[in-house]
Order: C-alpha cells, then sequence, then structure tokens
C-alpha cells in the first residue's frame, strides 16, 4: 500500500503525514440503530420470502430452479443492505492508507487513490470525536450525517459520480484527528 502512496505522488510533494483506521465497533452509536434496522429489515424479507412467496409458487406447480431464482431475486438487495457495513468496516481496517500531503489528502481505500486538493478554502473539520479517535473530514464530507460517514470514507463524496471530480472525503476513525489540523498548513 506504502508503494502506491509513493506512485501516486506529484513532483515535490512531500508527505507529512500516513495513518490508517483504527478498529472499530460497528454497534457503537451512531450506527447501531442503522445496523440493526439493516438487520431486521433483512429478516423480515426473508421471513416473507419463505412464508409467502414459497407456498405461492409450490401453488403455481414451479419446479425449484424457479423457486430458487426468485428467492435468490428478493433476497439480493436485503443481503446487501446487511453486508455493507461489514464490508465498510474490512475495506477500512484492512486496506485503507491516509496521507496528507503538503499538495493534497489523500486515501488509498483498497487500492483506489482519492484525493482533494488542500488549499486555504477547503473546509477541513474533527467530527465525531470518541476519546482519542475521530474523523477528519473534508469539503463536502464536513456536516454530513454521521450515519453515511462510513461510507463517505470508503466511496469519497464525488460530483456527479465522476471519479476526478472529488468534493469532500473523510479520514474515518484516526487517532486524535485534532494533531492532524497542524499537518494541513
Amino acid at each position: 500500500m506504502e508503494q502506491r502512496l509513493q506512485e501516486a505522488l506529484l513532483p515535490g510533494e512531500e508527505v507529512r503525514w500516513t495513518g490508517r483506521p483504527s478498529p472499530f465497533k460497528l454497534m457503537a452509536c451512531p450506527y447501531r440503530s442503522t445496523f440493526m434496522s439493516t438487520w431486521l429489515l433483512s429478516a423480515a424479507a426473508m421471513l416473507l420470502m419463505v412464508f409467502y412467496l414459497a407456498p405461492l409458487l409450490n401453488q403455481m406447480n414451479r419446479g425449484g430452479a424457479d423457486l430458487f431464482v426468485v428467492l435468490l431475486v428478493v433476497a439480493f438487495l436485503p443481503v446487501m443492505l446487511s453486508t455493507r457495513p461489514l464490508l465498510d468496516k474490512m475495506y477500512l481496517e484492512r486496506s485503507t492508507l491516509y496521507a496528507i500531503t503538503n499538495y493534497r489528502a489523500i486515501a488509498l481505500v483498497r487500492g483506489e487513490l482519492m484525493y482533494i486538493p488542500l488549499n486555504k478554502r477547503l473546509n477541513v473539520a474533527v467530527e465525531r470525536q470518541d476519546r482519542e479517535y475521530g474523523n477528519l473530514c473534508f469539503g463536502a464530507a464536513v456536516g454530513q450525517n454521521p450515519r453515511s460517514s462510513r461510507s463517505n470514507a470508503v466511496l469519497g463524496i464525488r460530483e456527479n459520480d465522476q471519479e476526478s471530480a472529488m468534493t469532500g472525503m473523510l479520514f474515518y476513525h484516526v487517532s486524535h484527528p485534532e494533531h492532524l489540523l497542524s499537518y494541513l498548513t
């Protein structure tokens, strides 16, 4: 990962700080309610399939393959919603590297380079401070709903979903984020 960071540096760009997200719990507030609600919705969708769709397809004399395809299609969205927080946690804790340089704030998530140029107009804030850990938010990520911070850390905030138009990003659950502000000047 550090090699990928070195390859991404511009001529004359110097790294002032690098770090990674600290391990975190999915069931911490404010994420607990979102996490639990997606699992409850997924369980409800599965129960709906088992008690209503399976007998209906059985009455229509559909084969096992048809039943399997219908169950797979109906279960796809709830399963994806339920596993997304787990995948985000894995990506952040295992394959994320943050860096602050003299030109940019950089995040490498799953090998994908995201960056936002550092300038005097860039809005920067520390949010969700919990003891020594918190999020360092840049640009459009400042003031966002805390429930979306994990997704914003993995995907970034882009203008019109274009890769080159990063308008905001955040360093998720880093140690002493208020100290990182000194690297931005």
